[in-house]
Order: C-alpha cells, then sequence, then structure tokens
C-alpha cells in the first residue's frame, strides 16, 4: 500500500517544497505553515494541477504537495510521472473526499508518501511534513480510520458472500 522509509534529499540549506493544485487561500495559509518549519528551505507554487510535473522536473523539490483529483486513473498517472521525473521526491496528498472508496484506494494505490484529511489542522500538518523531512511516512489519524473501516467493511462483505453460498470464512 504506502510504501516504507523514503529519505528527503536533504541540502545544507535546507527542504525545498512545491505545492501544487491546491486553491489560493489554502496555497497561502500552507505556505504560512511552511515557513515556520526549521529545515523548509523553499516553496514552489503552482495552482494549477496540470503544471504538476513541470513543476517537479524543473524545480526539483524535495516534498511536493497536493490533492486528489476526481478521477482517479488520471491521479495514479501524474504520480507515477512525478516519480519517473523525480524518483526521490516526497509526495503529501490532501485527501479531499476521505468518505469515498474508490479515492482512499486510488490514493493508496498511487503509493504517496503522506496521506491526510484536507481538513487537516496545523498540528497534523506539521507532523506530516516532519515526518517526510525525517524519511518516514506518514497517515492521519482520520485518513487511516477510513481505510480501517474500508477494510472491516470488505471483510464482512467476504463473510457474507461466504456465508452466502454455505464456505465458512
Amino acid at each position: 500500500m504506502i510504501r516504507g522509509e523514503r529519505m528527503v534529499n536533504k541540502k545544507s540549506a535546507g527542504v525545498l517544497i512545491g505545492i501544487c493544485g491546491l486553491d489560493v487561500i489554502y496555497t497561502k495559509g500552507i505556505q504560512s505553515i511552511l515557513f515556520g518549519i526549521e529545515n523548509v528551505k523553499d516553496t514552489y507554487v503552482s495552482n494549477v494541477q496540470t503544471e504538476m510535473i513541470e513543476l517537479v522536473f524543473r524545480k526539483r523539490p524535495d516534498i511536493i504537495m497536493i490533492k486528489d483529483w476526481e478521477e482517479p486513473n488520471d491521479f495514479v498517472y501524474v504520480v507515477q510521472r512525478m516519480r519517473e521525473v523525480n524518483p526521490n521526491i516526497n509526495i503529501l496528498v490532501f485527501a479531499s473526499n476521505i468518505k469515498s472508496q474508490k479515492s482512499l484506494i486510488s490514493v493508496c494505490e498511487s503509493k504517496v508518501d503522506a496521506i491526510i484529511d484536507k481538513q487537516s489542522n496545523l498540528e497534523t500538518i506539521t507532523e506530516a511534513l516532519n515526518t517526510l523531512i525525517r524519511g518516514e511516512t506518514y497517515i492521519s489519524t482520520n485518513v487511516a480510520t477510513h481505510i480501517l473501516n474500508l477494510v472491516v467493511d470488505l471483510l464482512n462483505y467476504i463473510k457474507r458472500q461466504g456465508d452466502y453460498i454455505g464456505i465458512e470464512v
């Protein structure tokens, strides 16, 4: 599901962070949070999702912060392309619809490094970024709860199907 530890490219001057595809007001708030984190050197912003791969190629950020998309296949494709352009990039996703099974599955399939709810507070965002800077993966409690609920629903479904056809599961 989510990849194990990855190393952030810690330049002596700090970590470079790209922000792409988030609302303008949300982006400004994120930037103010980033400037309060000790290891952050600079941020690069693009409010257009289609410019994500170009931003990753041109600026080579250590971490890119993006939101998930309505179309899961497109999201997975773009994440794969970013990894091809910069294999060492850490990707933090703001999950905009954590109650959507299709959305959560696509985010997990894309093998991002951090997943947080778009409604996350300052503490969660800071914790996720610091975790990535240390080279570890991060899933917020809220998102993890929804993922576990999906697994439980799936297991219950399998049990019901087994009961229906007479197989003990």
